[in-house]
């Protein structure tokens, strides 16, 4: 399924609201597809250079973040092909087309992200 971020987020509030589970905290939380525990990141596929039509394929905490990024390599068809990572925000945070030009796997390079040195 390829999506857009604005589409996803307002298509899980949409689904949350017509939910008649009360247990869900007032402002509902994302859940990390591995731990079931609140996101940090949604992880993605894109293309390169990046454009705005991204399948996002699930939404992790941040010690799955390198688990959600070995699953996606090799996942992509055609051009979308390149694991990223965005805020719960929407923003890019990490695309491993940047390690790639660097010599870098997309897990080095997510590290290298984490560090500050990317």
């Amino acid at each position: 399924m390829v999506t857009n971020l604005r589409t996803l987020k307002q298509q899980v509030q949409k689904d949350l609201v017509k939910s008649e589970d009360l247990s869900f905290p007032e402002s509902p939380s994302v859940r990390c597809s591995f731990s079931g525990r609140t996101a940090e990141y949604y992880v993605g596929l894109t293309e390169n250079p990046l454009d705005s039509t991204v399948r996002i394929v699930g939404a992790v905490c941040g010690e799955f973040v390198e688990t959600a990024i070995n699953n996606l390599l090799g996942q992509g068809t055609g051009q979308i092909q390149w694991p990223l990572i965005l805020g719960l925000d929407e923003k890019l945070l990490f695309h491993s087309y940047e390690a790639h030009g660097k010599g870098l796997s997309p897990i080095l390079g997510w590290k290298e992200y984490v560090s500050g040195t990317l």
